[in-house]
């Protein structure tokens, strides 16, 4: 997986998605993650709450 911007992200391999922090090339973090596996709203719910809580573009 190909982790370019601050942002979220669906990693297909391990069925989750992650929220990703890119300060640089060098500098990449992922702060968040959420199975695929759990009712749609959690997902929903979570998404939300990372994208108020970080700088994505």
């Amino acid at each position: 997986m190909r982790i370019d911007q601050t942002g979220l992200y669906g990693n297909v391999q391990d069925k989750r998605y992650e929220y990703w922090v890119v300060e640089s090339d060098h500098i990449k973090i992922m702060v968040s993650w959420i199975s695929w596996g759990v009712p749609q709203d959690q997902i929903e719910k979570w998404k939300e709450q990372m994208m108020l809580s970080g700088t994505s573009s």
